[in-house]
């Protein structure tokens, strides 16, 4: 989602930040710089909104200084009593004590077009499967903004894409009655998001020749399909490609890579047809499967929303970015490709990992799911729904002993000790590793683990 279309949205509803705001403006010019939103709050206080759609780095203080600085020099005010916020979808704890150093606070932004992961603590289930049954159909098709501890909820439609949006709009009293939950609507356009939209409107009519060649590719699976599949029906397959493409039965996923566009996509077809970013990684590289941040979104251990789509395999690949979407590889030695499940994706089979190796994966590279803190927040509020016999016996397949000491550590410092007996008589290492190896080698030797502690584990700051 586009920072663009966040900062709209806070700006109509300024109580997803917090109640008895009264809005100055939006991209408030400031000497050289643009505050993107400005506010006062209850008490007459100015309030500086900084709005990141990515996770914050430390870059972004000496930008909030600034704005104060400048803000308090032009209203003639003491620095101090100007309140700075960032809002964004994840900080990292040593981020968080710089903001309290600075006196900046810190509102989690979740912002995703999964609905069953709206984090409320009144909704037993799913948004989708709960009083507004309609939402089920559009599944992928809406996106949600919220802030973390918010009563407010903002559904936003991909406008060609939802016919029945009124219909949605007067289902939404049943949740303020039930819940207590005020859900507003705002549409938007494909663009806001990334969409692929293609010139022409709608789709075209298909030759009898053209209908029968994608009925059979579906038939067959190929609901993906290559440039090679299309050689059996015509010798000259990119002219039939160029022709369904503009006809908007297909869309080019990447060179040589095209997609069925389905017929619950409507008469728009191609033109504003989200493929699920699942669907692409599936037919990226041979042998994979979906891991780390994703699988743990994807299970539900982790309310963050992955930048990328991660992806295991056995052969180094750069980086790369399709329809909008990056694509994260991991490369891992042969013996590590075990653990996973298959699960389908509008009809595509998917390889994913299975929640027990998507912590023993994470605990093995902590730097692709956020950093350690996550994985720790996954098995704290998940322990029960994970079998922890598996992770233990996936740990010592995988041949890299820290992953016994990272797990170790944590199940001790959770104070999960009933999983103490399945970690008994097992071997570690004998040299010191780092319990987040992305943050300097700096803190205290768990000697037990053999284990640096250089980062912050307290599972009381997650409750508050």
């Amino acid at each position: 989602m586009k920072e663009s279309v966040i900062e709209e949205v806070l700006s109509k509803y300024p109580g997803l930040i917090e109640e008895g705001l009264e809005r100055i403006g939006k991209e408030v010019a400031i000497n050289d710089s643009k505050i993107d939103l400005l506010f006062l709050d209850r008490n007459k206080r100015y309030l500086i909104i900084e709005i990141k759609s990515v996770p914050v780095s430390f870059d972004i203080f000496d930008q909030v200084i600034k704005y104060r600085f400048l803000l308090s020099k032009e209203k003639g005010l003491d620095p101090s009593s100007i309140r700075c916020m960032v809002l964004s979808p994840e900080m990292r704890e040593e981020a968080k004590e710089a903001c309290r150093l600075y006196n900046i606070e810190y509102k989690r932004i979740l912002c995703t077009d999964d609905l069953t992961q709206i984090p409320h603590p009144k909704l037993k289930r799913p948004l989708n499967r709960t009083v507004i049954p309609i939402l089920t159909k559009y599944a992928r098709s809406i996106y949600y903004l919220t802030t973390e501890n918010s009563k407010t909820f903002v559904l936003m439609p991909v406008a060609e894409k939802i016919p029945e949006i009124k219909r949605i709009r007067d289902e939404l009293p049943k949740l303020k009655k039930e819940y207590g939950i005020d859900v507003k609507i705002e549409p938007i356009a494909p663009k806001e998001i990334g969409v692929v939209e293609l010139k022409e409107a709608g789709r075209k009519s298909l030759s009898a020749r053209e209908a029968r060649i994608l009925s059979d590719l579906s038939y067959r699976g190929k609901g993906i399909f290559t440039l090679e599949d299309v050689k059996e029906y015509d010798k000259n397959p990119k002219s039939l490609l160029y022709n369904l493409s503009k006809k908007n039965w297909i869309l080019k996923i990447k060179k040589g890579l095209y997609m069925i566009a389905p017929l619950e996509a409507g008469e728009l077809g191609a033109r504003s047809y989200t493929v699920h970013s699942f669907m692409i990684a599936s037919h990226m590289v041979r042998p994979y499967y979906i891991s780390h941040w994703s699988a743990l979104n994807y299970h539900g251990l982790t309310e963050q929303t992955p930048p990328a789509v991660y992806i295991t395999t056995t052969k180094p690949r750069n980086r790369k970015k399709i329809l909008n979407v990056e694509f994260i590889f991991v490369t891992v030695p042969e013996r590590k490709m075990f653990g996973t499940t298959e699960v389908k994706i509008e009809n595509i089979p998917v390889k994913i990992s299975t929640p027990e190796k998507t912590i023993v994966d994470c605990l093995d590279h902590p730097e692709h799911c956020v950093g350690i803190e996550e994985v720790a927040k996954a098995i704290y509020f998940e322990h029960e729904n994970l079998d922890f016999k598996k992770i233990v016996d996936m740990a010592e397949k995988m041949g890299n002993r820290t992953i016994i000491k990272r797990l170790g550590y944590l199940l001790e410092k959770l104070g999960l000790h009933e999983y103490d007996g399945l970690l008994t008589g097992l071997k570690i290492s004998k040299g010191y590793s780092c319990l987040d190896p992305k943050l300097p080698k700096r803190g205290k030797i768990k000697e037990r683990w053999k284990l640096r502690v250089n980062i912050k584990i307290d599972p009381e700051q997650w409750t508050r």
